[in-house]
């Protein structure tokens, strides 16, 4: 197997930085995850990554031409997130329950930087290229009538291929 087209880490960046859990510090064949397996974990992270970034307006995947500090943002982030996934693998069951958990601080520590870059583009703060502007959808009126309290269409639209000064009246009665 091989990282796919839409994926922004290589499995080297999440073997830097979970190397003291593999045994010879490098996925193989005969570590669990293989090779394989932390590629698909890769892949399923960034599938996640690039349909959050779809759902909040960006276009999808993100390009290394954007902005480079975005884009290796987007790199970290997609690593600690298969570092969380793989982490979240481990039979934990099989350490001393009367122990606290060592890797529990760690797997938060990797949640909260992949948090982090889903935070910063469901605020629309991500500076990558966007499929949708940010004012591409707005609305004005309001939403409910003041009299029945029944949902009414906006007084005026604009959308973004909208010839610009152009308004249409939806609705005649309000």
């Amino acid at each position: 197997m091989a990282i796919g087209a839409n994926t922004y880490a290589e499995h080297e960046r999440v073997e830097a930085r979970i190397s003291d859990v593999l045994v010879g510090g490098l996925f193989t064949t005969d570590t669990r995850p293989t090779l394989a397996e932390a590629e698909q974990i890769l892949d399923d992270v960034a599938a996640r990554m690039n349909a959050i970034l779809e759902s909040n307006g960006y276009t999808a995947p993100i390009d290394s031409g954007d902005d480079a500090i975005a884009y290796e943002f987007t790199v970290a982030a997609n690593a600690a997130g298969a570092c969380v996934q793989i982490f979240q693998s481990f039979p934990t069951e099989a350490w001393d329950p009367q122990a606290p958990d060592p890797q529990r601080n760690r797997i938060s520590g990797l949640a909260a930087e992949f948090q982090a870059w889903v935070d910063m583009v469901e605020s629309g703060k991500l500076k990558a290229t966007r499929s949708v502007s940010r004012t591409g959808r707005f609305t004005v009126g309001s939403a409910r009538d003041r009299a029945s309290g029944d949902l009414k269409n906006p007084v005026f639209t604009r959308d973004i291929g909208d010839f610009p000064g152009r308004t249409d009246r939806l609705d005649e009665t309000q």
